[in-house]
């Protein structure tokens, strides 16, 4: 889920959790990351599970009139 704090300006990611403990479900979590933090985390997802990806997951971004 994206979110978008329009106060803040700041654009970030809630990863959905299951939280467990000895096999049974105890409850939902989300974990907020920013959204380098999610870039990191499909790089390593990818590598760690040998993901060929086809494209960037994003692009750098330039300043207008570059």
């Amino acid at each position: 889920m994206r979110v978008i704090d329009v106060q803040r300006q700041d654009t970030y990611f809630d990863l959905p959790l299951v939280i467990t403990f000895d096999g049974s479900v105890q409850g939902p979590a989300y974990l907020r990351m920013e959204v380098d933090e999610v870039i990191d985390l499909v790089d390593e997802l990818n590598l760690a599970l040998d993901v060929r990806v086809r494209e960037p997951v994003a692009q750098p971004c330039t300043p207008s009139g570059s």
